[in-house]
């Protein structure tokens, strides 16, 4: 089962960087690859509803939400991409007083022919969404 980890940091105390962008449906205000994000909240079971800059349109179903351990598991329910079995971990780890780190793992089974370009576009999408993440909120010092 291939597994993709992306991570960045930021100079921002997890508390504070959790309370901008750690409700399931937030990833819309800050990925730049996603133009419309509907979430039905941040409990257990909720869905997110999420359609691409091209249109294309995927169902997330939020599987675990900690907002003390500053984390949440969401699991693929339907998507163009050629995957089954699709779990995601979005994490932001307390570094220091001032520096938090965010981890965005994705475990998943490719169902088409190519799987390197399968998970390079996986990792290409938890990178853009980091690489963002860090330029709206500035690199560590």
């Amino acid at each position: 089962m291939p597994t993709v980890t992306e991570s960045v940091r930021i100079p921002m105390h997890a508390d504070i960087l959790w309370h901008k962008i750690g409700a399931f449906g937030s990833v819309g205000d800050w990925h730049p690859m996603l133009s419309r994000v509907a979430s039905e909240g941040d409990h257990v079971g909720a869905r997110r509803f999420v359609e691409t800059r091209e249109g294309e349109r995927q169902e997330e179903r939020l599987a675990l939400y900690d907002p003390e351990g500053h984390s949440y598991d969401y699991i693929l329910e339907s998507s163009p991409l050629p995957v089954r079995d699709y779990e995601a971990e979005f994490q932001i780890i307390d570094e220091d007083m001032a520096v938090s780190r965010v981890l965005w793992t994705a475990y998943f089974e490719v169902t088409g022919e190519s799987e390197a370009a399968t998970i390079e576009t996986v990792r290409g999408f938890l990178r853009a969404g980091l690489d963002n993440l860090q330029k709206l909120y500035g690199e560590p010092g």
